[in-house]
């Protein structure tokens, strides 16, 4: 089951869980005062380094 919990970056709403309840949960809240972070970060992974000896 999802929650609510507090963006550690930017301190609105997202959410933990197994994400099958993220509409669910998301909704109680006003579009404003959800976390964006991660839809705008790109991943940090450098699979170059990960495949390099």
């Amino acid at each position: 089951m999802c929650s609510p919990v507090r963006c550690h970056s930017c301190s609105k709403v997202t959410w933990s869980g197994c994400g099958q309840h993220v509409d669910m949960v998301m909704a109680q809240f006003a579009p404003e005062d959800r976390c964006e972070c991660q839809a705008n970060t790109t991943p940090s992974i450098d699979f170059g380094s990960f495949f390099r000896r």
